[in-house]
Order: C-alpha cells, then structure tokens, then sequence
C-alpha cells in the first residue's frame, strides 16, 4: 500500500520489534482481509461471467443495442477485477519487501542505513503504479454511480451537463494527484522536490490525496441522493414494492443499487484515511479494504441491470406493478433503439 512517507522517513527510528509490529499490524494482518475480499470479488466475477456466457447462447433473442450493453457491462467488470487484482499483487510484493529489508537491517549490528533508501527506490514504482490503478478503479466507480443516477432519472439534460461538468472537475483533480505523487519515484522532477523542500513530504502527498478522495465522495453524494430521490418516490406510489415473495432481495437491491451504503463507507474513508486523526493502524485497514470494495460495488451495480432485476429501473416484475418514471425511461431507451434498427 503506498505511503504517506517515504519508507525510511516511517522506519528509520524504530527498533526491530517496533518495525515487525508496524508491519504485521499495517500491512500483513489487513493484507490478509484484502485477500479474502480478492476471493469474494473473483467469485462474484466468476458467476457474472457464467451468467454472460449462459445467456450468449440465446443471443440471437437480444436486440442489438442491448447485446452491444451487455458486452460492454461485462467487459467492465472484467476490468475492475484485473485492476483489483493486481493492486492487491502489488500489495504482496511491498510488505514482502519491507518485511525483508527493514528486520534484517535493524538486527545486523552493523545497522546499514542505506536499506531504507535501497528499498525506497525499488518499490517506488510499486508505489506509483498503485495509485494509478487506485484511480482507474475510482474513475470507473465514480462513471458507474453516474451512469445510474442519469438513468434513473430519465436522462434529463441538465443531469447530462451536470454530470459531464462534474466528472471533468474530478479527472483534474485526479491529474493533479497523479502529479504530485511522483514524488515516491526513485528520481521525481525537480519541480516536485522544490515543492516538497517548501512545503513537506506530508502536504505534497497528503492534500493532493484527501482531495482526490474528496472529490470521489461529492460524486458518491450527488449521485446517491438523486438515486434516493427517485426510489423515494417510487416508494411512495408502489406501496407493495417492499412486500411479498422477493421483498428480502428488492430492498437489497434498492440499497445496493442505490449508493446508500457505499457513499456511508465513503465518509469513513474520508476520515479515517487520515492518520492523525485514528493513528496510523486504522489508516491501513481502511486502505487495504476499501480497495476491493470500491472495485466490487461497480460490478455489483451492472450485475443488477445486466440480469434485469433492478428494482429502480425495471419495477413491473415487483408486487403491485405500475407503470413508474424508472421503468419508462429504460422501456423508451429500447424502443428508440428498436426504431431506429426498424429505420
């Protein structure tokens, strides 16, 4: 998991016991909640695929448009798995790493310093390529939620500008990240070593990142409460959606579908990303296990639309069905699509 600090700056006055500690508790014990959410996400990923292969043997039955959605939904997930999973690669090739350069050059009594920036200059890279996959998956995520919420509202173009307006803010503030936190490179430019000399390690990646993160959690609450919105409406006119066979599944859908839970875990990364604030072992947990739920939650969310059992969008297979804004806006996308097949 990339830090904060450089690698020597984090451990160089810590004793041997104190550095095994630091990195069973920041990097090896949340390492392995990490993997067990890798094996969850390559299961669900597994089953999407099945489903995707299952269905393509009927394809001829699917209209054009909606193949071409399908491919495209799965490709996604594909995707967000790979980016995953490689992250989370990375994250064993560091502590590893670590484990074995900092214990060793702690209980040499020779005590060579120079380990700590050897290290630094090999996992650097591991470091930098980290947080590009980070914003890959945020990017993807973000794009997902944002999806969602233009269509269940019915594509409204000032949503479409809005949205459009929003997530160029967040690419920049994204860019700008990416720049300043070349500075885990072996070599950064110059012009980021000025700025780190002017301002500190802690402001040059710290505040460039919590922006990021900020930026990520604004899009999370737009969205989620536009999506809230609408299913309080539908809510308030389809007394019965959340009753008979079925109810269980629908409001999990609904809360997954939604945003609802993913933008509260959103707000406790926020917070708890920064390490003055909950100390530094928290910070860790939260990083290693945010990582594969921010790719999850995407693939959950297609998995939804893509086997049509999303409630916000397709309600007339739920209890008391009605003819609902939700549903029309996706029926009138089809039939558009079909004309112009048709044309």
């Amino acid at each position: 998991m990339a830090p904060y600090e450089k690698a020597e700056e984090e451990f160089n006055v810590e004793s041997a016991a104190a550095i095994l500690r630091d990195i069973v508790n920041i990097r090896a014990a949340p390492l392995l909640l990490e993997t067990a959410l890798i094996v969850i996400f390559t299961i669900q990923t597994t089953l999407f695929v099945y489903h995707r292969w299952s269905v393509s043997e009927g394809k001829q039955q699917i209209a054009p448009h909606r193949r071409r959605r399908l491919n495209v939904t799965l490709t996604l997930s594909i995707s967000m798995y790979f980016l995953a999973l490689v992250y989370w690669l990375l994250d064993i090739i560091i502590a590893r790493e670590e484990l074995l350069a900092y214990l060793p050059a702690r209980l040499s009594q020779t005590h060579d310093e120079s380990a700590y920036s050897t290290l630094d200059k090999m996992l650097g890279v591991h470091w930098y390529v980290q947080t590009v996959l980070q914003i890959l998956i945020w990017t993807s995520s973000d794009a997902v939620v944002l999806w969602r919420a233009y269509a269940v509202l019915g594509r409204p173009r000032w949503l479409r500008i809005t949205i459009v307006i929003l997530f160029l803010l967040e690419i920049g503030v994204y860019m700008d990240y990416l720049v300043f936190y070349l500075y885990v490179l072996p070599h950064p430019p110059p012009f980021i070593q000025s700025i780190r000399e002017m301002t500190g390690s802690r402001y040059i990646i710290t505040a460039p990142y919590l922006a990021a993160a900020s930026s990520t959690l604004i899009t999370q609450v737009f969205a989620t409460a536009l999506i809230a919105y609408k299913a309080w409406r539908v809510w308030k006119s389809r007394k019965g959606l959340f009753q008979g066979p079925g109810r269980v599944f629908r409001a999990l859908a609904v809360l997954i579908e939604s945003g609802v839970a993913y933008t509260l875990l959103w707000i406790w990364y926020t917070i708890a990303t920064n390490d003055g604030i909950l100390g530094p072992i928290v910070t860790g947990w939260t990083d290693y296990y945010l990582m594969p739920l921010t790719a999850m939650y995407p693939t959950l969310v297609v998995m939804i639309v893509t086997l049509q059992d999303s409630v916000l969008a397709n309600v007339e297979g739920s209890p008391s069905a009605s003819t609902t804004p939700f549903h029309a806006a996706e029926r009138t996308e089809d039939q558009s699509a079909d004309d112009t097949k048709g044309a």
